[in-house]
């Protein structure tokens, strides 16, 4: 059986590498059903799970990406914190295709993997304004 990683906060609930999210509510072990939401455009779908609050009849929706890389840090990401796909596929959630980062990091990824356009004077532009902020941030 593939290795199972445990949610943060949720102790019924369990991820593999692979992406699947694992229930251990009631009396066997259930593969939860993900939730599939168009954003953005036609062409990316991004997948959610719902899972039980430990000690109320409330569930949280969250985003399997950020489930995901929850299991795998051992702690939940920080709101500035995004879920970034190193392949560019925001469908592929597997652990290992899976990184922290912040937005900036997010838009160069989709550079890099050919998921957003852009121009040479417009990615000058942005490194000349990244530049001017790290030297405040000194």
């Amino acid at each position: 059986m593939e290795r199972e990683y445990p949610v943060p906060g949720f102790d019924k609930y369990f991820v593999t590498a692979d992406g699947q999210v694992i229930s251990y509510h009631g009396r066997s072990r259930r593969i939860l059903k993900q939730s599939v939401v168009k954003k953005h455009s036609k062409t990316r779908d991004y997948s959610y799970i719902k899972l039980q609050i430990p000690g109320e009849d409330k569930k949280k929706t969250v985003s399997l990406p950020r489930l995901m890389l929850a299991a795998k840090l051992g702690r939940w990401l920080h709101p500035w914190e995004q879920a970034r796909h190193l392949d560019g596929d925001c469908n592929n959630n597997h652990m290992d295709n899976l990184a922290a980062g912040c937005v900036i990091n997010n838009l160069l990824d989709d550079i890099e993997n050919g998921t957003r356009e852009t121009d040479a004077a417009n990615i000058e532009i942005a490194i000349q304004r990244l530049q001017s902020l790290q030297l405040k941030l000194l």
